[in-house]
């Protein structure tokens, strides 16, 4: 009959006065607290006190919000979208009288500042030693090419998988390279990849979600043309790589800059006055490496004058071994992962100094993850591992003479069968360049 029968239909005593009135027709509160509701306990006595408000402060949005900027109850609106200068007036509970109460809120975003100082110990790399070049490898699918064998050792223990007797005091990576037909540097990797983020349950798996496929790859270290270096080379190459957990964007970009070490203004290699490198602006960059053979000459009293910086000092060892040079190559390669979906980038930057006649005398590793959106994008390159040319040692006559023997036939599955290698087997890890890619538990 469209209309409510006392005796024979139930209704919700919104008032909680026992009879049904208009309370129970308008779709408002009653204003008073019902054991049901939540309220915030101003006073911790655990029980419901008039006035307190008729609402809990949660640190995350859990509720629909209702912002009533006039103070009038009639003029609510619907709260979908707040920033940090956002302010809300919100309805708490009727007074003694009757009349609605509210409280006004501008701070519903708190910016607060937070450090964090972490320090790390990185044990230096022992060594980076040819240990056989015009080596054949058997590779996929039965074929051989000609590869040089390089072995990055440095001092870290290594356990057992029980982590309860020491296997040896040291880690190492093999980083097998050829020369291209081109004449680019080629180098073997397993290509590595990071998992969804809430893709495990708990934190040390996630910790651990950089991975690397097992089917090797060929990538290229160095891009030449006709087997030179170019000063302001530039190249850019992008695909899609599809895996079993996610699709991937991989860019690659290669940059070569040319610092002559003349002191002069150039377009590139050149430095902030703190030192950070820039495009155009600050001082020519310096690169220098301790090699200095001659570092001081005796003054006969006791004394050293460091033929460096010209300044006498009571110790030779105070005297410093740098030496600047001049005509460096600095090769600056660039990878960034995306997954296709939630976006996530990974970003891996290999900064290599090249010297004539040396080599590469510095080398550096950078990684960032996607910056949030209150940060300029590339801003979270952190520097993870750094190489530089500590000493001049001379060759190993072997070695050399190993260059010119009938060329070696190997499988990687046989590198721990070989003196020459030291015996340690070949293992595959995440590298990028001559670095080995850390995990943040490691």
């Amino acid at each position: 009959n469209g209309e409510h029968d006392s005796f024979t239909e139930p209704f919700e005593d919104r008032n909680c006065n026992g009879i049904r009135d208009l309370a129970e027709v308008i779709d408002a509160g009653n204003g008073i607290w019902d054991r049901a509701e939540l309220f915030t306990d101003t006073n911790i006595d655990g029980e419901y006190n008039s006035g307190e408000p008729l609402y809990i402060i949660s640190d995350k949005p859990e509720t629909f919000l209702v912002d009533y900027p006039d103070q009038n109850l009639e003029n609510g609106v619907g709260f979908k979208t707040f920033q940090a200068d956002t302010t809300i007036t919100l309805f708490s509970h009727y007074n003694d009288n009757g009349d609605p109460q509210f409280n006004i809120f501008d701070d519903l975003i708190v910016t607060i500042a937070d450090s964090t100082t972490r320090t790390a110990i990185y044990a230096d790399v022992d060594s980076i030693v040819t240990v056989y070049t015009n080596v054949k490898i058997e590779f996929l699918s039965g074929t051989v090419e000609d590869y040089h064998v390089t072995k990055v050792k440095w001092f870290e223990p290594i356990m057992d998988e029980l982590a309860v007797d020491t296997v040896r005091f040291y880690d190492y990576d093999y980083h097998i390279f050829k020369i291209a037909e081109n004449g680019n540097i080629l180098k073997i990797t397993h290509p590595e990849y990071f998992n969804h983020y809430g893709y495990f349950n708990n934190l040390a798996a996630l910790e651990s979600g950089l991975w690397e496929q097992s089917q090797i790859n060929e990538e290229v270290y160095i891009y030449t043309r006709n087997n030179e270096l170019r000063a302001e080379e530039y190249y850019y190459h992008d695909k899609m790589v599809e895996t079993s957990l996610a699709e991937f964007r991989v860019e690659e970009k290669f940059e070569i800059e040319f610092c002559d070490g003349d002191g002069n203004e150039d377009a590139f290699c050149s430095v902030d006055r703190d030192g950070n490198p820039i495009d155009g602006l600050g001082d020519d960059e310096t690169v220098s490496v301790p090699i200095r053979q001659l570092r001081f000459n005796d003054t006969g009293s006791g004394s050293y004058l460091c033929l460096l910086d010209s300044i006498v000092v009571n110790n030779s060892e105070d005297c410093s071994a740098d030496s600047i040079l001049t005509n460096v190559f600095k090769i600056i390669r660039t990878r960034t992962v995306t997954m296709i979906g939630n976006g996530v980038e990974l970003g891996t930057r290999n900064t290599i100094w090249l010297a004539k006649g040396l080599g590469i005398v510095k080398d550096k590793l950078e990684i960032r993850w996607s910056e949030p959106y209150w940060e300029v994008k590339d801003s979270g390159w952190k520097e993870y591992t750094r190489l530089e040319l500590s000493a001049l040692r001379s060759h190993d006559p072997g070695l050399l003479r190993s260059i010119f023997q009938p060329v070696k036939i190997i499988r990687l599955d046989q590198f721990g069968n070989e003196a020459a290698l030291e015996f340690d087997p070949y293992q595959a890890s995440p590298t990028f360049g001559l670095h080995r890619l850390r995990l943040p538990i490691e």
